[in-house]
C-alpha cells in the first residue's frame, strides 16, 4: 500500500555517506534534496527545522 495512503505526509531520507538528505513532501507532490552544510525545514510541522551542520558526521 503507498505511503501516503498509510497517512505518511513526508518522509525524510538521510545518507550520511554521501553527505545528502532527501525530503518527500507528498501534500505538496514535491522534493528536496540537501547536503549536511544544510539546515533543513519540515514542510508539514511548523516551526521544525534541523541544522545538519551541527552534526559531526
Amino acid at each position: 500500500m503507498p505511503l501516503l495512503q498509510k497517512g505518511v505526509r513526508e518522509y525524510w531520507l538521510v545518507d550520511p555517506d554521501k553527505n545528502r538528505i532527501l525530503v518527500y513532501d507528498f501534500e505538496k507532490e514535491d522534493t528536496g534534496d540537501y547536503t549536511f552544510s544544510e539546515t533543513v525545514r519540515s514542510g508539514i510541522f511548523e516551526g521544525l527545522s534541523i541544522d545538519f551542520s551541527d552534526f559531526d558526521v
